[in-house]
């Protein structure tokens, strides 16, 4: 593995990804993504991605009913990077500074990510929604999307009946060029 890593549009795509659906387990040296199986295909990208970047391939490993599948990379390196880079569990997640650039694209990159895994395009109304736990990222989506020119508004959903659950903020994003 490199000393350096690129900050590239690859390293932006694959950081909106892990932020959506990665996590690590810094104890046992855990980096993993998790897909639906009928998104294998991305999990495909993100191994190639992965070795471009690190050197390291993943390990699939598909649930009992096969239904979700995740990619798991051993690495305490790229563990402990991802994990002070993007930060643990879903209400800390954020996009690091470092991506948080006037870069147009790395921030289109990222925002694929992004809505690769937690976005909802809604396309007869020219409209795309982003969801997440995390206050902090939702604010960020909104301010990379504002940076392109787009407008926003942001919902919270309370869960009533799941005390135990989270509470999820919702971006609503609106303009022109959004299918």
């Amino acid at each position: 593995m490199s000393r350096f890593i690129s900050v590239n549009k690859k390293f932006a795509f694959l950081s909106g990804l892990f932020i959506g659906n990665g996590w690590t387990i810094c104890d046992g040296c855990l980096v993993g993504f998790a897909m639906p199986t009928k998104k294998i295909n991305i999990l495909k990208d993100i191994d190639n991605m992965m070795f471009d970047i690190f050197g390291i391939r993943g390990h699939y490993r598909p649930n009992k009913r096969n239904t979700c599948c995740q990619l798991i990379f051993y690495s305490k390196v790229i563990c402990m990077l991802f994990h002070r880079l993007f930060g643990d569990k879903a209400v800390n997640k954020h996009i690091p500074d470092i991506l948080i650039t006037n870069d147009g694209d790395l921030t289109r990159e990222i925002l694929r990510g992004l809505m690769y895994t937690d976005g909802h395009l809604i396309s007869n109304e020219n409209k795309i929604t982003y969801s997440s736990t995390s206050y902090n990222l939702i604010n960020q989506f909104i301010l990379l999307m504002a940076s392109i020119g787009y407008k926003f508004n942001i919902s919270k959903r309370v869960h009533k009946k799941h005390s135990n659950w989270m509470d999820e903020y919702k971006a609503n994003i609106s303009g022109r060029g959004l299918s």
